[in-house]
């Protein structure tokens, strides 16, 4: 029989007192009973916990998803990670990732293996000395390439079921089928070439043709299979390489020997490095190559002067780091049925094909007059690759086009004036015509700080019919016919305050697609935001939009599985690391596969939010405000605010804390050290950039200390770059601020527009008349202007100490810009300290330098925002 105690009316009684002390010393003596452990703030001993998510595939049903964790020590690691379970695999150092349906994954390593994972039996199998590798995916077969040297390569095919190795040979070059059925391949032996194809499969080889002291080095397939094209280089080193052709099913072999064939320059040779250098056309009827100009031989005395004209198209210092455009390397198609051959790039350097078509566009980034803007305007040609014709592609206004896109089927142009908007060019009746016109609402915009950033909102894609075309407007998607005038608005954005833009159905939600094919009987993936990113996800669209996966976070970078609605995303936002999220069918509920740095739980984080403010203009603006880690309102804390033109879509981005920072600005570095860090938006109009980032930020800051928090007396400046400029010259006006940080800076407009950069040999006057400072008109139209807009020739307003730093190896920004700010402020007598990296260019690259000038800059704030001890290097010498 249970028997139960009581204290009341018991012989027991005697025994509460004693039993109720008992438990309150033990509460008392154990607070942290039932509790959570305390967090900290991140200490610089911490940093090295962190590392970062490189988020890579899915596997085509959606069970798998691989990413890379790349660490601040170098030793990063491969990742594999079953969508429903806690099953991983990883391969460290791994790279160049592959799933095989949904039982294997490999990767190679930087010891040069490939290893190879069996999801279903466990195994794990490693295979030695793999310089590249492809995978046959319906024969289940392994290719493996070791290179042996710089121009044989030892072939191995692998069984992937039984990990046997069922062939091995030697070979010049290789190519896999289209369907992945059959491997050509070359041999060189004794002076004799063989080009062989073997049967992945069945392990059936024969030999296709030979050559007799010629090797072959790149091999590549007809779309469809029926062709091979090669390249073979003569081994008595008399003639350039030839190009060469064959039928597999007429067994027939062409070939284009350079110096015998008509049109081919004879200072240019053939190249096939890369894919875009040597490919079919989508029939299989032509073969486009890249021509390559021979190495000049001209002997250079050294003591010769450069010979520099004004009237020269391109500046000398840009033709020594590029070559002269006529010498740049073009491109050419070769017909092999016909036995023509057409240098059809001769004078330019652009180019795009038209499909199906035998034609293309052309356009060059020389003008025929000397270059003086920042962007070139090119003209635009069409090119009859046959008829050996060309026409110039011109809008009706006469304004020249831009942002081209080429319909799938080749009969549509799609192109952009800033003028007039988007217009169709169709190329059977030869016809131009504006569809911006229809809409309503305009499809440009300027989504930049910079005035002169005027650009198209975007191009969706062609229907799949291709008889309308989907264009975007600040908050929309158009659906524009190509027939009549009719068009309609598929979504609802503008009262939504969402800004909707089709995701192609591709595994990668950013990869290039030149104009993609959009069916709208089915449904589409729709990236959706509020156009401060604040607000941020995905809808999808049937028929109308359908909210999804929505929230005050930052998610992209969705890949969707090839063969089953499963969609993986990145999510993050500034207080929780990236995680891998899955959502299986539309509409399905995400659920979180991955957390990366699961360990931030363990410290106290800041807080991220937009505050709201208007320049003199009235114009509304945002910037981001992050809280200090651990934020108690009671206590008053320093602030450093960070500057480059638009800033406020970064609310949600989280920041690893560490010390390699290129530019020594790390958010969550300092908010972890008891700052605020703000970061506002700042317009630029044109003649007047310097004032617009006085006017912008001093507004922002008004707002911020609203805040009662923020310690109005300590409020540091710094940016880099353009933000380095802007930080400048706040300096020279603005006395808000108690010490201040400006990196690769401009400081001097007039020096500035006559110097060469190093990055692109251009004149810097380009870039002052047209792009990010807005003069937009030269020094000698209005002097006033670019001194006015120069830090240096106010650098006696300058009233706080200020750390200049740049690279001695810098190539965008000449770093005697920041000599000359540095020199203005010890003629005045004003405190400034300069740091020169050796090894630096713009950014910061060099590992000791970016922590070198992160710890500097943030003891630079502490010494005059916190009151710490002024560091050694910041004494006087």
């Amino acid at each position: 029989m249970k028997q139960t105690i009581k204290f009341q009316n018991s012989p027991y009684s005697i025994w509460k007192p004693l039993f109720i002390f008992l438990l309150v010393f033990i509460i008392d003596s154990c607070p942290l009973f039932g509790q959570e452990t305390p967090k900290n703030v991140v200490s610089p001993a911490d940093y090295n916990l962190w590392s970062t998510m490189d988020f890579k595939d899915v596997s085509n049903n959606g069970n798998w998803v691989t990413y890379n964790m790349r660490h601040t020590n170098g030793n990063d690691t491969l990742w594999v990670r079953h969508t429903t379970s806690d099953k991983t695999y990883n391969i460290p150092g791994g790279y160049k990732a592959c799933f095989v349906e949904e039982s294997y994954w490999m990767g190679l390593n930087s010891s040069g293996q490939l290893i190879v994972q069996n999801f279903k039996n466990e195994n794990r199998q490693i295979f030695d000395k793999v310089s590249f590798y492809q995978v046959a995916k319906k024969e289940q077969v392994l290719i493996l390439a070791s290179r042996i040297d710089a121009t044989n390569f030892s072939l191995r095919l692998i069984n992937l079921k039984s990990y046997q190795t069922i062939k091995t040979f030697l070979a010049t070059a290789y190519s896999l089928s289209p369907s992945g059925e059959k491997l050509a391949y070359a041999t060189y032996k004794n002076g004799e070439t063989q080009l062989r194809s073997i049967s992945i499969g069945g392990l059936l080889s024969r030999t296709l043709t030979k050559l007799h002291k010629e090797r072959i080095s790149k091999i590549i397939w007809e779309p469809h299979g029926k062709a091979i094209a090669f390249t073979a280089e003569s081994m008595e080193k008399k003639h350039k390489a030839a190009l060469y052709h064959y039928g597999l099913s007429n067994q027939r072999l062409t070939f284009m020997q350079p110096e015998k064939t008509k049109g081919f320059p004879i200072d240019r040779q053939l190249r096939t490095q890369i894919e875009k250098d040597f490919y079919f056309s989508e029939d299989g009827k032509s073969i486009f190559v890249t021509l390559e100009k021979d190495k000049d031989t001209t002997t250079i005395n050294p003591l010769d002067p450069e010979v520099w004209n004004t009237l020269d198209k391109r500046e000398y210092p840009r033709r020594v780091l590029t070559g002269s455009v006529k010498d740049w390397q073009g491109t050419a198609v070769w017909y092999p049925k016909e036995g023509s051959f057409f240098w059809f790039t001769e004078g330019f350097t652009d180019y795009n094909l038209i499909p199906h078509k035998d034609m293309a566009i052309v356009s060059s980034v020389e003008g025929d007059t000397p270059k003086l803007t920042y962007f070139y305007d090119p003209e635009y040609y069409l090119v009859d690759l046959k008829k050996r014709t060309k026409k110039i592609l011109a809008a009706p206004d006469l304004e020249k086009p831009d942002y081209l896109k080429v319909a799938p089927s080749g009969n549509y142009i799609l192109y952009f004036t800033k003028k007039s908007g988007w217009f169709v060019y169709d190329l059977k009746s030869k016809q131009h015509r504006n569809i911006s016109k229809l809409l309503p609402t305009s499809t440009i915009g300027q989504e930049f700080a910079f005035r002169n950033s005027i650009a198209p909102y975007g191009f969706g894609g062609f229907t799949k019919e291709e008889d309308a075309i989907l264009l975007y407007d600040r908050y929309d998607i158009w659906k524009v016919h190509l027939y009549d005038d009719h068009h309609k608005r598929l979504t609802r954005g503008r009262e939504k305050q969402l800004r909707f833009r089709v995701v192609p159905k591709k595994k990668v939600e950013n990869a290039t697609m030149d104009s993609p094919l959009i069916d709208l009987d089915k449904k589409q993936l729709l990236k959706a935001t509020t156009l401060d990113k604040s607000v941020q996800g995905y809808y999808y669209w049937n028929v109308k939009e359908k909210p999804w996966i929505m929230g005050n976070n930052r998610s992209n970078a969705i890949k969707r599985a090839q063969e089953k609605d499963v969609f993986v995303y990145v999510r993050q936002d500034f207080s929780t690391p990236p995680a891998l999220m899955v959502a299986r069918g539309w509409g399905g509920k995400p659920q979180q596969v991955f957390q990366s740095n699961p360990h931030y739980k363990n410290y106290l984080w800041g807080k991220a939010e937009h505050i709201q403010y208007r320049n003199k203009k009235g114009k509304s603006l945002k910037a981001c405000l992050f809280y200090p880690a651990g934020y108690d309102p009671q206590k008053k804390y320093p602030m450093v605010v960070e500057v480059y033109e638009k800033k406020a879509s970064l609310l949600h981005l989280y920041h690893n804390p560490s010390w390699y920072n290129s530019d020594g600005f790390n958010v969550s570095n300092l908010t972890q050290k008891g700052y605020f860090v703000l970061l506002p938006d700042i317009y630029i109009d044109i003649g007047t950039a310097g004032d617009n980032a006085v006017d912008c930020v001093t507004a922002a800051i008004s707002v911020a200390l609203d805040t009662p928090s923020i310690d109005p007396k300590r409020i540091g400046l710094m940016g880099h770059s353009f933000g380095g400029f802007e930080t400048n010259y706040i300096l020279t006006k603005s006395k808000l601020f108690a010490a201040g940080v400006s990196g690769g800076s401009i400081t001097d407009l007039i020096s500035s527009s006559f110097s060469i950069t190093p990055a692109h040999g251009y004149a810097e006057y380009a870039y002052h008349e047209g792009y990010q400072t807005s003069m937009m008109v030269s020094f000698f139209e209005d002097k006033d202007r670019y001194m006015k807009n120069s830090p240096v020739f106010h650098a006696d307003g300058i009233q706080v100490p200020l750390l200049l730093w740049s690279g001695k190896k810098e190539t965008r920004v000449p770093y005697q810009q920041s000599i000359e700010l540095f020199l203005a402020l010890r003629r005045l007598g004003k405190p400034a300290v300069m740091l020169l990296y050796p090894e630096g260019g713009h950014s910061l690259f060099n590992r000791h330098s970016q922590k070198n000038l992160t710890q500097k800059t943030e003891k630079w704030f502490d010494y005059y925002l916190k009151d710490s001890s002024k560091p050694d290097w910041a004494l006087p010498q």
